[in-house]
């Protein structure tokens, strides 16, 4: 596996069955390799399980913005995100920095081509109405739910659309619980469709 000159990110990854089998990991995005390097910017490396075959995905540019200016705040993650309406699975790329989210998926590899399909502040979203909280961790689960954890200990879900962008009236995020872990880095999981309500008898939410 070839993943180039910057350190792998394997906290995010996603895995589309297309060709076999490939997985996709963010690199790292800090300010270490000099600018005429071809791995200054942050990239995603996918590798295909069949044939042993690694290839670099450009990000898009708008995501490249303010990467590099060591601003902690900004943080990546890489998803599987499926489409349960055209029964289409892709991965997509989220970005967080300065409390607002950008969601691009990516729509053809070959030719490196990204759609944006949301961005939105935190407070827009109903994350919080006053104090303004620290994300402890997100993740794109049961195909195409953003599930956000902040440091007050909630937990919340965000159904991503593709006509997010288009609309003018501000979608807002639900309350799904609560977490124990606080200002730390919230990491998901999932093993199976099993993200789910507390309490007996709760079932998984289903793709939206």
């Amino acid at each position: 596996m070839v993943v180039g000159s910057r350190s792998s990110d394997f906290g995010s990854s996603a895995y589309l069955k297309n060709g076999g089998g490939t997985i996709y990991f963010m690199s790292d995005w800090s300010k270490y390799i000099t600018k005429n390097s071809p791995f200054y910017w942050p990239y995603i490396v996918s590798y295909n399980i069949r044939n042993s075959i690694s290839k670099f995905v450009k990000i898009p540019k708008p995501a490249r913005k303010g990467v590099l200016d060591n601003d902690y705040s900004c943080k990546f993650g890489v998803f599987t995100l499926k489409d349960p309406k055209a029964g289409t699975e892709s991965i997509c790329l989220v970005k967080l920095m300065k409390l607002v989210f950008s969601v691009w998926v990516l729509t053809d590899i070959d030719s490196n081509k990204w759609k944006m399909i949301m961005k939105s502040r935190s407070k827009a979203m109903g994350l919080y109405d006053n104090l303004r909280p620290t994300i402890s961790g997100f993740s794109v689960m049961n195909g195409n739910l953003l599930v956000i954890a902040t440091d007050d200990n909630q937990l919340y879900k965000y159904t991503l659309t593709s006509d997010r962008i288009k609309s003018c009236k501000v979608k807002r995020a639900e309350k799904i619980g609560c977490h124990q872990c606080g200002r730390e880095d919230v990491c998901f999981y999932s093993y199976s469709n099993s993200l789910r309500q507390c309490g007996q008898g709760a079932v998984p939410f289903p793709l939206q």
